[in-house]
């Protein structure tokens, strides 16, 4: 997500062409989008294995009402970036649906945990833009930060890290073998 944001216009250039360039801050709000999705979809998946489908459903239409009365409202104005910031609103009220219906189930979901990457992206993002040099080199530190900033502060993506090099260094032993 943050890549998305701080490589968007070369991201375009390099997949598509300079007359795409318009379309950069697009591209990286619909990666936020599919990454609100993406936590969405996970809630709803715990919701069903849980034993509540019906619930999920409910949540799917009330999201699905909010992208059409979205679309309609948002793509007039503002054309392609409305259908954008329409699907923005879905997804994060899809979100918000989804954690509501695990809170109201007493299942334990943690808020903070479920913020504190989007924070800490969000932190490096004003960052970017408070300072804006647009090279490769400082967006590339940037980068580096939020994982290190992450690594530390989430045990979750250290147990993530420490099993993907479990998993390549037993898989080049096997490959040596």
């Amino acid at each position: 997500l943050l890549v998305s944001f701080l490589f968007n216009k070369e991201i375009i250039l390099l997949l598509f062409s300079d007359k795409y360039l318009d379309s950069s801050l697009a591209f990286s709000f619909l990666m936020v989008a599919f990454y609100l999705n993406a936590m969405s979809n996970i809630m709803g998946y715990s919701l069903v294995s849980a034993g509540f489908p019906s619930t999920t459903l409910k949540a799917n239409i009330a999201a699905s009402t909010i992208s059409l009365i979205g679309a309609f409202l948002m793509v007039p104005p503002w054309g392609f970036m409305g259908a954008v910031y329409s699907m923005l609103l879905t997804s994060l009220s899809s979100l918000l649906f989804h954690y509501l219906y695990l809170t109201k189930y007493e299942m334990k979901i943690e808020l903070i945990n479920l913020v504190k990457p989007s924070l800490i992206a969000i932190t490096v993002l004003l960052l970017y833009y408070l300072f804006t040099p647009d090279n490769l080199i400082y967006k590339s530190i940037l980068l580096i930060v939020y994982l290190i900033v992450v690594y530390l502060l989430l045990p979750e993506v250290r147990e993530i890290f420490k099993q993907f090099l479990s998993h390549l260094f037993k898989s080049t032993s096997e490959s040596n073998v």
